[in-house]
């Protein structure tokens, strides 16, 4: 289960004399691992960097969300600490394996990778000619490259954010939700939220769909500011991490 998992590897909060619960009181009050370790005169940089994580995650299974254990859930509550587009070109020969070529995590620039999974060149989104519409055999216009919607979930209770990755059915209504939050000039990251879906279908095909995100609480004042403080500190740790994960385990959206 998400909550159930640490951020961080037991080895730092142990140098650090700190437990999970302490570690999260800490988090809270707007205080980092990173301030706190140099108020004693260590630096938990590395430790962090080196740290072995596998970053919990939901994916859409009709009408539920799929943790990493298989259990369901009809709804999530809790704040979005970030919200990106990312991109994945894959190598389709192999179907049941296919090999990630490019994967951008930012929807902007994308890494091209070797066969070895080494970096061969960064390339701009923008401009690659995979990531432009073209019309199939159907006559169907597609882009090569897939587009999800990255989003990192604080769940109520969990110490650990989660990782959500929202395919393109579900684009269109997260989008209108993100442009009308940020429209009004406030943080995604400064609400608490619902998260529901909902059955869609076409003949014999069905698939879940996003419905639109539930405002539950919008914070003001300290509480906003302590958490916008606490979420671009999770963010940032958590995106260090995802750049340590192996290529193929990246970008790729249910």
């Amino acid at each position: 289960m998400a909550n159930d998992v640490q951020l961080w590897d037991s080895k730092v909060l142990e140098r650090l004399g700190l437990t999970e619960e302490a570690a999260k009181e800490l988090l809270e009050h707007g205080i980092t691992l990173e301030e706190y370790a140099e108020s004693i005169g260590q630096s938990v940089k590395e430790e962090i960097q080196d740290a072995k994580v596998i970053l919990p995650r939901y994916k859409i299974n009709g009408k539920h969300w799929q943790d990493n254990a298989g259990d369901l859930k009809s709804e999530l509550t809790g704040i979005v600490i970030e919200a990106k587009t990312n991109r994945a070109l894959f190598d389709r020969e192999d179907e049941e394996n296919p090999r990630l070529l490019c994967r951008s995590l930012d929807g902007k620039q994308g890494t091209v990778f070797s066969e070895e999974g080494g970096i061969v060149e960064q390339r701009i989104c923008s401009t690659c000619p995979f990531n432009q519409f073209v019309a199939d055999e159907s006559g169907k216009r597609r882009r090569a490259c897939k587009e999800t919607r990255r989003l990192y979930f604080l769940e109520d209770g969990a110490s650990v954010p989660t990782l959500i990755y929202l395919p393109p059915t579900s684009h269109k209504v997260w989008d209108h939700f993100a442009t009308s939050v940020l429209g009004k000039g406030q943080p995604l990251s400064g609400r608490k939220i619902r998260l529901t879906l909902e059955l869609k279908t076409e003949g014999s095909r069905s698939w879940g769909v996003l419905k639109t995100p539930e405002t539950l609480e919008v914070y003001t004042g300290l509480a906003l500011i302590q958490g916008l403080k606490r979420s671009k500190e999770m963010a940032e740790t958590l995106n260090a991490m995802i750049q340590q994960e192996k290529p193929e385990t990246v970008a790729v959206g249910e």
